[in-house]
């Protein structure tokens, strides 16, 4: 899941038009599927339509970041039994084991 708060650049503008600005590996047919099966809310709400968002939306997706960012590659720095460095892009998530 990715939140994401509109800024007064895309007020009164489309949903689509946001996330494609926001997200350019996203593909529409994800975004219309997404939408079809109300996988994107603003402000806590399920939406299935592209609607105008406006500034301070709270817009949640739950799209796989496969979709939003692309096939990613690991630019791996260093690696030995313990640790495991990589140069990743700035919004890929994080998680520790």
């Amino acid at each position: 899941m990715k939140s994401l708060i509109v800024n007064n650049k895309f007020d009164n503008k489309l949903l689509s038009s946001f996330l494609m600005n926001e997200f350019p590996c996203l593909s529409q047919n994800t975004l219309y599927k997404a939408l079809r099966k109300k996988d994107i809310r603003i402000n806590d709400i399920k939406v299935s339509q592209n609607v105008a968002v406006h500034e301070g939306d709270n817009i949640k997706i739950y799209i796989l970041d496969d979709y939003l960012f692309g096939k990613q590659t690991l630019n791996i720095i260093y690696e030995d039994e313990n640790i495991l460095i990589v140069n990743k892009k700035k919004n890929i998530e994080v998680t520790r084991q």
